[in-house]
C-alpha cells in the first residue's frame, strides 16, 4: 500500500515538475515575443504610431502589431482629405506632394469594387473626400466559375481588418515562414539597419513603409538593386505567372458582372455625398502587355476596358485607360515588376489625367509634377518629400537603368 502511495507521489512530482517546465518555457516564449514587439515599436498603437510620425517628418512605419485598416482609419481621420486614393497596392504610390490639396492614401484596403463599398460604409460615409481617385485592378473582374449576382450584403468587408494578437504574434509569424530566427534575435537585441527612421519590424530591417499620408515608400536598397540588374530580370517572374495562368494573371476569365454592378453602385453611393469619382486603369509594362496579348487568355479584359468607359460616361464618373504603358509615355525601367509602377509612373498618370480635363487637374501641383517627371524619367523613385530628404545620400553614383540591352 506505502509503495503505491510513493509510486503515485512520485508521479505526481514528475507532473508538477513537467508541468512547471512547461509553463516557464511558455512564459520565457512569450517575454521574447513581448521584448521583439517593443524593440520593434509593434506594441504601439495606430494612434501613438501617428504621433510619432507627426512629431519625425520622414518616419516609416510597417509594423506587425497594428492592422493596416486601424492604421489607415486613424491617419485618414487627421488627415480629413479632400483628396483620397483607393485600390491595392497598385494604388499606394501617389504621395501628398504630388497634389495642392490634403491627401491620404487608402490604398492597400480595396481589392475590388465590394470592398470599396464597405469602405465607403464604414469610413468615407463619416468623413468624406471631395475626390476619390480608384486604381482598378482587371484581375478584381475576372469570373472564372458560373455567374454571380451582386449581393450589397456581401460588401462588408475589406482588406487590412485582421485582428492582430500580440504575444505569440511572433511564433504565428515564425511558424508561416514570414520571419526568420536571425531576425528574431536581431529584433530582441534591438539591432536594426535604421533604427529611429522607421518604426516596426519590416520599416526598422528594410527602411519600407507609409509615411503619415499613408503612401508606400519602397525601399531604396531594393530598388537600387532592381535598377542595376538586367531589365529583363525585372519582369522574369511576372511574366512565368502570366503564362501559366497564376493569379493575379488567371486564365479563362470572363467578365464578373457582379462586380461591375458592384461598382456602379459605388459610384451611384459617392454621388450622393458629391464626392467625384475618378477611376483608372494603371499601366503594365510593356512585355508583359505584349504577353497577355499574344497568350489569347485575357480577352476579357479588352472588353472590360470598352465596358467602363460607356459605364462611366452613363454613370457620370471618370475612367482613364492607362493599361497601355504608352498612353502615359511610360517605359520598364519606371516599373517595380509586372504590375507594379514606381513613382515617377505614378506622376505621369495625374499629368495624364489633367491633360484630358480630369477634375484631378484641379487638385495637383502640375508645375512640380511637370519637374519630377523630367528630373526623374527612367527611375522608380525620387528624392522629393520629407522622406526622400532624409534619404538623399542614397541617390549619390545611383544606377542608370538600361532600356535597350
Amino acid at each position: 500500500m506505502m509503495k503505491n502511495k510513493y509510486k503515485y507521489l512520485v508521479s505526481c512530482q514528475v507532473f508538477v515538475s513537467v508541468f512547471f517546465v512547461f509553463l516557464t518555457g511558455l512564459s520565457l516564449l512569450g517575454l521574447a515575443s513581448i521584448v521583439f514587439l517593443f524593440q520593434t515599436d509593434d506594441f504601439a498603437q495606430a494612434r501613438d504610431v501617428l504621433n510619432v510620425q507627426e512629431s519625425k517628418p520622414g518616419v516609416l512605419y510597417f509594423g506587425l502589431g497594428v492592422s493596416l485598416a486601424d492604421y489607415k482609419y486613424e491617419g485618414y481621420a487627421r488627415a480629413k482629405p479632400e483628396v483620397a486614393s483607393i485600390g491595392s497596392s497598385r494604388a499606394l504610390q501617389f504621395k501628398s506632394h504630388f497634389f495642392d490639396k490634403p491627401f491620404y492614401n487608402l490604398g492597400g484596403l480595396v481589392g475590388d469594387p465590394n470592398h470599396a463599398i464597405a469602405l465607403h460604409k464604414r469610413l468615407l460615409i463619416h468623413t468624406p473626400p471631395k475626390i476619390i481617385l480608384y486604381s482598378i485592378d482587371f484581375w478584381s473582374f475576372c469570373r472564372s466559375g458560373p455567374p454571380a449576382q451582386f449581393d450589397i450584403n456581401a460588401a462588408n468587408y475589406h482588406n487590412g481588418q485582421t485582428t492582430v494578437t500580440r504575444p505569440f504574434l511572433v511564433y504565428k509569424l515564425i511558424s508561416a515562414g514570414r520571419l526568420g530566427l536571425k531576425d528574431f534575435y536581431h529584433g530582441i537585441m534591438g539591432e536594426f539597419r535604421y533604427g529611429d527612421q522607421a518604426m516596426g519590424w519590416r520599416g526598422k530591417q528594410m527602411d519600407t513603409g507609409f509615411d503619415l499620408s499613408g503612401s508606400l515608400y519602397y525601399s531604396f536598397s531594393r530598388m537600387r538593386e532592381i535598377t542595376q540588374n538586367d531589365i529583363h530580370l525585372r519582369f522574369k517572374t511576372d511574366l512565368e505567372k502570366m503564362l501559366n495562368g497564376d493569379a493575379p494573371f488567371h486564365h479563362g476569365c470572363f467578365v464578373n458582372e457582379a462586380m461591375i454592378h458592384a461598382l456602379i453602385e459605388f459610384s451611384r453611393r459617392l454621388k450622393k455625398y458629391d464626392i467625384k469619382l475618378v477611376t483608372f486603369f494603371p499601366p503594365v509594362p510593356n512585355p508583359i502587355l505584349d504577353g497577355m496579348l499574344a497568350s489569347g487568355q485575357f480577352k476579357y479584359v479588352n472588353e472590360l476596358r470598352r465596358r467602363f468607359k460607356k459605364i462611366a460616361s452613363l454613370e457620370e464618373f471618370e475612367f482613364h485607360d492607362f493599361h497601355d504603358p504608352r498612353s502615359v509615355d511610360t517605359n520598364e525601367c519606371e516599373f517595380v515588376d509586372g504590375y507594379h509602377g514606381g513613382e515617377t509612373n505614378y506622376a505621369r498618370i495625374l499629368l495624364a489625367m489633367a491633360s484630358k480635363g480630369s477634375v484631378i487637374g484641379e487638385v495637383i501641383n502640375q508645375a512640380f509634377l511637370d519637374n519630377l517627371v523630367g528630373s526623374f524619367a527612367n527611375q522608380l523613385v525620387t528624392d522629393f518629400g520629407n522622406v526622400g530628404q532624409r534619404r538623399k545620400d542614397v541617390f549619390n553614383n545611383w544606377p542608370v537603368c538600361k532600356l535597350n540591352e
